[in-house]
């Protein structure tokens, strides 16, 4: 998630600085023309790619008992939209990811105390921001 949110300030930025850098690289001939190939490119991976996708999902399905995976994509996508909305259960999310990391990244970590006391700073925190009224 992390990684995501960086390359979207990246790109966020260099859109920015680059705004009115390029005027006039449209009447390029040969930038046009690498623009119309990655676009083929592209819609030709997405094409070639696409039936590929069906068969994985419908693998999964099948290991799933025939149950369908569009509930879970489903959850997962409104689990993004909220987070994006909610300060607090972005930064949650943010720290699960900063642990998750640490405790692959740390040789031995996931064996301290340390680990243990940070993981239930991350449940609690979670169990007050997600408490019903």
């Amino acid at each position: 998630m992390r990684l995501a949110e960086e390359y979207g300030g990246h790109a966020h930025t260099f859109g920015t600085q680059s705004a009115g850098a390029v005027k006039g690289a449209h009447t390029d001939d040969a930038l046009q023309n690498a623009e119309a190939d990655l676009r083929v490119r592209d819609l030709d991976f997405f094409h070639k790619s696409q039936p590929m996708l069906i068969d994985l999902k419908k693998l999964i399905e099948r290991f799933a008992n025939y149950t369908s995976l569009d509930g879970l994509f489903d959850s997962i996508n409104q689990i993004y939209r909220d987070a994006n909305e909610d300060p607090e259960l972005k930064d949650w999310f943010k720290e699960v990811d900063t642990y998750i990391r640490k405790c692959l990244q740390e040789p031995g970590y996931i064996m301290q105390d340390a680990s243990t006391d940070e993981w239930y700073v991350i449940f609690f925190f979670l169990r007050g921001i997600c408490t019903l009224d």
